[in-house]
C-alpha cells in the first residue's frame, strides 16, 4: 500500500504479462473494475500503451489487454 485515505484505500499494483513476442507491463492504482494502465513493454510491445483488465477481479480471471 502506498497511501491510505479513509474510507478508501489506494493500492499500487504492477503486473507483467509474458508472451512469445515480448512482455507487457501494467502498473498503477487498480480500479474497482480490475483495470490497470499499460505503461510499456519489451520486444514487439516496446513503448506500448493501453489497459489491462482482469475480469474476475484480483488474479485468476480472463484478462483483456488493449494496446495502441
Amino acid at each position: 500500500m502506498i497511501a491510505r485515505q479513509t474510507p478508501r484505500r489506494t493500492f499500487w499494483c504492477t503486473r507483467t504479462y509474458v508472451t512469445r513476442s515480448g512482455q507487457i507491463v501494467a502498473a498503477g492504482d487498480e480500479q474497482p473494475t480490475g483495470t490497470l494502465p499499460v505503461v510499456g513493454g519489451t520486444g514487439a510491445y516496446a513503448g506500448v500503451r493501453g489497459t489491462a483488465t482482469d475480469h474476475l477481479g484480483r488474479h485468476g480471471g480472463p484478462i483483456t489487454i488493449r494496446v495502441r
